[in-house]
């Protein structure tokens, strides 16, 4: 059964000039005046004895491609190593290409390690 520590969550609060379009820049403050600050991005982390459990890993949509998704990666690597588990474990949707090639790209491969199943139990609502 899994039981995983809960190790928390990691957030990038982000600031921009006002009416400005997200950059890489200002994602980091590095110009202009701050006139507002958000969570561009956030992954929850659950340890379990040898590997790390992501079940939700996010980036606000317009801050996709900015490398928002990749610092919040590599952070999560870097606790990985420091605390010596062996590998990490995300589920993504079969049909969330993006994010596929986004995984690929730094290394990951599918785990073959989980099928997921479901049942519907109830058609409430629908005809």
């Amino acid at each position: 059964m899994f039981a995983p520590a809960a190790m928390g969550a990691a957030a990038i609060a982000v600031s921009s000039p006002a009416g400005a379009c997200p950059s890489p820049a200002s994602a980091f403050g590095a110009r202009g005046a701050l006139a507002k600050t958000e969570i561009a991005g956030y992954v929850t982390v659950y340890k379990s004895d040898n590997y790390f459990y992501l079940p939700y890993a996010v980036t606000k949509k317009e801050w996709r491609r900015h490398g928002v998704g990749g610092a919040l990666l590599s952070e999560v690597e870097r606790l990985a190593k420091e605390e010596k588990v062996e590998y990490i474990l995300m589920s993504v949707y079969v049909y969330n290409s993006s994010v596929h090639n986004f995984l690929r790209v730094r290394g990951y491969v599918p785990s073959k390690r989980l099928v997921q199943y479901s049942k519907t139990i109830t058609t409430k609502g629908r005809k």
